[in-house]
């Protein structure tokens, strides 16, 4: 497979701008040829089935790793129970999404969700349910998806986990003004599920050692600290600072290292701490006259419970805890823990604020379960470094869905802050190969 490496990138890039380029050609001259009043939902259908056998034939050229699949009087029933699940998933979020202030917020989205819904009951079952998911599936998971495995790494795990919480932070701003106890308990309701339903399927046990538990309830406490903290954040702080404060993380944890894990740190990493805590003063601009600080200093402290979960988190990983039993107990033990908050002091919401709230915990689970996936196959100090990129996604979703822009100030502190964590991920990188080749000229 490391024979395609040098064209990879081409090979993704080109199917796509050759689907689109035939798709619009296509549809340009059916419009032409049918005039303005055919439907705009048939027409793209007639494209889409047009484009077929061009992207086909890519298809069959590229260099993809088929798996082959057995179809027997086990797997097919299976088979299209998944299948009918998937669609019923499909349906259910295109629902919640079409009931949630996005599509106020994108005339893209409206304008798309108007022509899926266009036409006769002929015309969506052709369009929406035979040429278009034939060709999607045809050019995006059969060329695309197909060839990103061949390159399929853990930071593309940690960047999928940084867009994902970027998104979750997305949508807990567009539930509105519900409290962050209420917020936190759907999003780790939604976890929980997922953790669940994985750990039934791997038949993996519920039980830990008694060494584990302390960890397991450090990890559970500070991990829900740190989630309400920086829902706080997020609701009042523009989304770019509030990730950033959350990304301190990594920091704290250097610190909790010393303290629960007896770890031992240099000058260096001592340096990049004190950098980064400098980093974190431009953001949130702490001055006696500045009372707009104090939901700053409290997606700060919700850095500090991140990086005592991490802390945990690694601790529990040396001693072969299971990612997704640690995310169960964790979503089981902040779902517990806000529960009678939601049963006394509970907000009533509306279905496009519950659906949003669904949203949110999706997208958690996403990033969760990503990023266990990832540091399940690579040292913290290969990836680490990557998670920054929330920052970037955070940023631009903030710009173009609430029009936040970050002062300069703040600007000034993701530079010190990022550039502080990509010095650590080089020199950790460093210290490690040189550690590498002094062991081989041991041997």
């Amino acid at each position: 497979m490391r024979k395609f490496r040098t064209n990879r990138l081409w090979q993704i890039i080109y199917p796509i701008v050759v689907y689109y380029l035939l798709y619009n050609v296509f549809f340009v001259a059916l419009r032409l040829l049918f005039g303005a009043h055919a439907s705009h939902l048939f027409l793209l259908g007639i494209a889409s089935l047009l484009t077929i056998p061009f992207c086909y034939g890519i298809y069959k050229k590229a260099p993809i790793v088929r798996a082959e699949k057995v179809w027997d009087k086990e797997t097919f029933p299976r088979e299209c129970l998944y299948i009918l699940g998937v669609v019923a998933l499909g349906l259910i979020l295109n629902f919640i999404i079409s009931h949630t202030p996005l599509v106020a917020y994108s005339s893209g989205y409206a304008q798309a969700n108007a022509t899926l819904y266009a036409g006769g009951l002929l015309t969506k079952i052709f369009a929406n349910c035979i040429s278009i998911p034939i060709l999607e599936e045809l050019v995006y998971r059969g060329i695309v998806c197909g060839q990103l495995s061949l390159w399929y790494d853990e930071k593309i795990a940690v960047i999928i986990s940084a867009f994902c919480f970027a998104l979750m932070n997305v949508f807990v701003r567009l539930a509105g003004e519900l409290p962050s106890v209420q917020k936190s308990f759907f999003r780790n309701f939604v976890a929980f599920l997922f953790a669940a339903a994985i750990m039934m399927r791997r038949q993996i046990s519920v039980r830990c050692g008694a060494g584990n538990f302390r960890y397991l309830l450090l990890r559970s406490v500070f991990g829900t600290l740190g989630i309400l903290c920086n829902f706080y954040a997020v609701d009042h702080l523009v989304l770019a600072d509030a990730s950033m404060l959350n990304k301190m993380s990594p920091f704290f944890a250097i610190l909790f290292g010393i303290l629960i894990l007896k770890e031992r740190i240099n000058l260096f990493q001592g340096l990049c701490v004190v950098a980064a805590f400098i980093g974190t003063l431009f953001v949130i601009k702490p001055t006696p006259s500045n009372l707009a600080c104090f939901p700053a200093l409290i997606g700060l402290l919700g850095g500090l419970g991140a990086g005592i979960a991490y802390t945990c988190v690694r601790a529990l990983g040396t001693q072969g805890v299971k990612g997704s039993f640690i995310v169960f107990f964790f979503s089981a033990f902040s779902c517990v823990v806000t529960l009678p908050y939601l049963i006394f002091r509970y907000h009533p919401m509306t279905l496009q604020q519950f659906g949003i709230l669904l949203l949110a915990g999706l997208a958690a689970a996403g990033g969760q379960f990503t990023i266990t996936a990832a540091y399940t196959y690579a040292p913290a100090r290969e990836i680490s470094v990557y998670d920054y990129s929330q920052i970037v996604f955070s940023a631009i979703l903030g710009y173009f869905i609430f029009g936040q822009v970050s002062d300069v100030l703040s600007w000034i502190g993701y530079i010190i802050i990022t550039s502080t964590a990509v010095a650590m991920f080089l020199r950790n990188n460093r210290a490690h190969h040189l550690e590498q080749a002094q062991t081989k000229r041991v041997i």
